[in-house]
């Protein structure tokens, strides 16, 4: 079990660092992964609709950050590996197959795809590996008296 919380903390670490900083600069600065908003073309209701977007995107990567934050910062049981590694497996697996729809269709970076992608293994790795550990038995409680 050592070895499993050093490498979930590890990662979840690295996650923090990825999804804070990109929260906060699609929040503040969406053009800066949405740079087609800028262009001349693009109409004011596709501007406002991207920037409110890319807003919402930075919440959701915040408190998937602060997620792997707070997990990180505390004893790591088989509970809260299963629950934390899947959810945040779920929501990277989400955005690999997001970023493959949008990279055929021409319009994400590969990066994204590639980083997203990397995460969803890793995670889905980590939860898999716990869920496969043999668990202890519980012992049965005391009936009521």
């Amino acid at each position: 079990m050592k070895l499993l919380n050093w490498i979930a903390k590890l990662i979840l670490l690295l996650n923090t660092l990825f999804e804070i900083p990109v929260g906060l600069i699609m929040i503040f600065a969406p053009a800066v992964f949405f740079p087609e908003i800028n262009k001349p073309e693009i109409n004011e209701v596709a501007h406002q609709l991207v920037t409110a977007q890319g807003r919402a995107f930075g919440f959701a990567a915040i408190a998937v950050g602060v997620l792997s934050l707070l997990m990180s910062l505390r004893p790591l049981s088989r509970e809260v590996l299963f629950a934390g590694m899947g959810a945040l497996a779920v929501f990277h697996i989400g955005l690999s197959i997001a970023q493959l729809l949008n990279q055929i269709e021409g319009y994400s970076a590969l990066i994204a795809l590639v980083i997203h992608g990397a995460f969803a293994v890793i995670f889905l790795a980590v939860f898999i590996w716990n869920a496969g550990k043999r668990q202890e038995p519980v012992p049965a409680s005391a009936p009521a008296a």
